[in-house]
């Protein structure tokens, strides 16, 4: 809202909004574009959670393993890792590469078979593991007091039915505990669900964490959240997950992020979760979209380290655009920037702490982002911690 030129009032002006702007760049192109559904998912995920900037909350290298843990269905480690066992047995056989065996393809179908996932069927985390994803108790504390308060982590207990034995084992959420509990599996009440002395709580993550694990979303969420932070005075928006088509019936392949720069450039991104999931076919959608698009930038990402990734992942673009890609030690920096004489986005071998261009080991980084999460529970009690509170009744 504006004041109108003749002062009786104000007159209402639209501003685009960088969605709009996307959509006009898509129809300069002869194209259409909307979220895909893990775009959707995604951005759903960051509303939840309070917008793009508090994904630094998840930018450890403990973190990711900590989340399939909390989103994990009970025993599927093990079947993970047999179905590893089986690909490389493949492998064998065929006498082809081992990592020629697309393993998150193989994972994504055999998650896609397992259909809805029932609460019973997670796993639950004490605090003591989830302690060690962290440099102390003070630090896992803070995360999983912003994890419970975003929703994406319940708080519960484990009941066990006297009727039922063993397969009465249930999670409880906290909001379940009033008396009577009735078991799921028999419908009997529990009679005494509870120790004596002591409740010991378990941790589980929610259905919208759970779906956005199971979707391979955190990569793509670190990847927007690196470029944008390092392109912060050049983003007017980014987003995780877009489809571009001009026939409905035949959309070009799904970008998993897109940035759009304030001068109308676009920057494209492909992620993996892990190194062995890229493939040729995979470079040649990028670039078939980014060529459709007059793309400035593509880039591949991955939450492996760069000594985890083939020469696939260092493949130049057949054009003269400019093609990137980026590994955990660049996703996991809290702050990238561009200092005299640093490219931030060449290949690196070690992971980089805050501040000046400094290299820091897993730990040290691990223990960097405790430090990052403290001073921002600090910084959150400060604006709730508003004098004339203490004053209302």
């Amino acid at each position: 809202m504006i004041a109108s030129s003749d002062r009786k009032g104000f007159a209402s002006i639209p501003y685009p909004t960088p969605r709009d702007v996307l959509c006009a760049i898509a129809t300069d192109r002869g194209l259409r574009c909307s979220p895909s559904a893990p775009g959707a998912l995604a951005e759903r995920f960051l509303g939840q959670i309070g917008g793009l900037d508090e994904i630094d909350w998840l930018k450890s290298p403990a973190i990711p393993i900590l989340l399939d843990e909390l989103t994990a269905r009970r025993g599927l480690r093990f079947i993970k890792r047999r179905l590893g066992q089986f690909a490389d047995d493949v492998a064998s056989r065929l006498n082809i590469p081992a990592d020629a065996i697309d393993r998150d393809y193989l994972n994504s179908l055999f998650r896609d078979s397992l259909g809805t996932v029932d609460p019973d069927d997670l796993s639950s985390l004490v605090f003591g593991r989830i302690k060690r994803s962290f440099a102390d108790a003070q630090a896992a504390e803070t995360w999983l007091s912003w994890a419970e308060r975003t929703k994406i982590v319940r708080r519960g207990i484990v009941v066990k039915c006297s009727h039922c034995g063993t397969e009465g084992e249930q999670w409880r959420p906290m909001a379940d505990l009033a008396p009577p509990i009735s078991c799921r599996s028999c419908g009997e009440n529990i009679v005494k669900p509870f120790g004596f002395d002591t409740l010991n709580f378990r941790y589980q993550g929610s259905g919208l964490l759970t779906a956005v694990m199971s979707a391979d979303l955190l990569t793509p969420m670190l990847a927007q959240s690196f470029m944008h932070k390092l392109f912060a005075k050049s983003v007017f928006g980014s987003y995780p997950g877009i489809e571009f088509w001009d026939d409905p019936a035949n959309k070009l392949p799904e970008l998993d992020v897109v940035l759009l720069l304030r001068d109308g450039r676009l920057i494209v991104g492909e992620c993996k979760n892990s190194a062995s999931g890229l493939r040729e076919e995979d470079l040649t959608k990028l670039w078939t979209v980014a060529d459709r698009l007059d793309a400035a930038m593509t880039f591949v990402a991955t939450l492996d380290e760069a000594d985890e990734c083939g020469d696939l992942w260092w493949t130049d673009a057949p054009s003269t655009r400019k093609h990137v890609t980026l590994t955990a030690e660049h996703l996991y920096e809290l702050d990238p920037i561009a200092v005299l004489g640093d490219d931030p986005l060449a290949k690196r071998s070690r992971y980089r702490a805050r501040g000046p261009a400094r290299d820091a080991t897993r730990g040290e980084l691990i223990s960097e982002h405790s430090k990052h999460l403290k001073d921002r529970r600090q910084d959150f009690v400060r604006t709730i911690a508003i004098p004339w509170r203490e004053e209302e009744p």
